[in-house]
C-alpha cells in the first residue's frame, strides 16, 4: 500500500493530536480524582472507587514500572510531592514528561521551526523516563 505525503501528513496529525489530548486529559484528571492511601476515588456523591486498572499486575500479581502513577500523579498535582514519591519515585518525571507533550505536540501540529530541537530533547527525555521508572521499578520505589 502506497501512501502519498498528504495522507501520511494527515496520519501525524492525527497521532499528534490523540498523544495531545491524552497528556491534557491525564493532567487535568490528576486535579479531579482522589487519592485515600491505596485506593482512587471519583468525587462524584459517595465517590467511586476506580478499580484495579494493570493488566501486567492483575495476571502476575507483580506490579509493573508504571503500577502508582495514577496516585502519585493525584499527590503531585494536589501539591504533595513528598507523598506522590511514596507511590512511584518516577512518578515526578512522568509528570513533567506529560507535561511537556502539550507545548510539543502542539509545536509537531503547527510544524513550528523550533520543533527539531524539541524533537532531540523529547528522545533524551523518553529514555531518562523509561531508565528512571525501570530503576524505581527494579529498586522498590513504590508501596
Amino acid at each position: 500500500m502506497v501512501i502519498n505525503k498528504k495522507e501520511h501528513r494527515k496520519n501525524n496529525i492525527s497521532y499528534e493530536v490523540v498523544i495531545l489530548a491524552a497528556a491534557i486529559f491525564a493532567i487535568i484528571l490528576s486535579f479531579f480524582i482522589e487519592s485515600k492511601g491505596m485506593k482512587v476515588f471519583i468525587p462524584i456523591g459517595k465517590a467511586i472507587e476506580v478499580p484495579e486498572t494493570c493488566v501486567f499486575k492483575i495476571y502476575t500479581g507483580i506490579r509493573c514500572p508504571a503500577c502508582g502513577l495514577t496516585r502519585s500523579f493525584i499527590n503531585i498535582s494536589d501539591g504533595n510531592i513528598v507523598n506522590s514519591l511514596k507511590f512511584n519515585y518516577g512518578g515526578i518525571v512522568v509528570y513533567l514528561y506529560v507535561l511537556f507533550q502539550i507545548p510539543y505536540r502542539i509545536l509537531r501540529i503547527k510544524k513550528s521551526s523550533s520543533v527539531a530541537k524539541l524533537c532531540v530533547i523529547h528522545r533524551y527525555f523518553s529514555v531518562v523516563v523509561v531508565i528512571v521508572l525501570l530503576i524505581s521499578w527494579l529498586f522498590g520505589g513504590k508501596l
